[in-house]
């Protein structure tokens, strides 16, 4: 019985205290979220473009409690990738607690340098006649839409996830461009 009521205590003990250190109110939490919210400017860095051969870093100003203005550069380091570099702004609103944080949607404009190669085989009564490969460079413009969350601790380091999509306006090669990725950053 002893045992059980030390444990029963230590358990109301620490829930307890984990609901005063809770409080809106008290002067602990609201003097960590200022020094998080004090700081207007994110560099972050995208972890999955970087995996598909393209290095994304990117700048963000916050302008508000709920909107930030940003922008994307990317370039290629890997010939696997269509892309060899993309300039990408965007504006976002966000819907979480903290300033600039939680829940976003965000509009973007885009623009592209990206390539293609094609190989080719031209034959004449089953004989190969020519063969090869060539690329095809062109520059574009897009426009899209992303949505996605950011998670940003007392720090001010934060992770942030999003998924969208974008259409290029004077593309032959490419109609739709992905928005997506997993980026880890800090506010300042």
């Amino acid at each position: 019985m002893k045992k059980f009521l030390f444990v029963f205590s230590l358990i109301f003990l620490s829930r307890a205290g984990i609901v005063c250190a809770q409080k809106a109110g008290s002067p602990e939490a609201s003097d960590s979220l200022k020094s998080v919210v004090a700081g207007k400017n994110e560099l972050k860095l995208n972890l999955r473009y970087g995996v598909l051969g393209i290095a994304e870093l990117t700048y963000e100003r916050i302008l508000g409690d709920n909107s930030g203005i940003g922008l994307s550069v990317a370039a290629r380091f890997d010939d696997d990738s269509n892309y060899k570099f993309i300039l990408l702004p965007y504006y976002r609103m966000y819907f979480g607690k903290m300033q600039a944080s939680g829940f976003f949607i965000e509009a973007n404009a885009g623009l592209f340098s990206h390539e293609d190669g094609y190989d080719f085989t031209y034959s004449e009564n089953g004989v190969i006649v020519n063969s090869g490969s060539y690329s095809v460079s062109e520059n574009s413009f897009g426009m899209g839409v992303a949505a996605g969350g950011k998670f940003l601790n007392k720090n001010g380091f934060f992770g942030e996830g999003y998924l969208g999509l974008g259409r290029m306006f004077n593309s032959e090669l490419e109609v739709n461009y992905p928005r997506w990725g997993i980026t880890l950053g800090k506010r300042f």
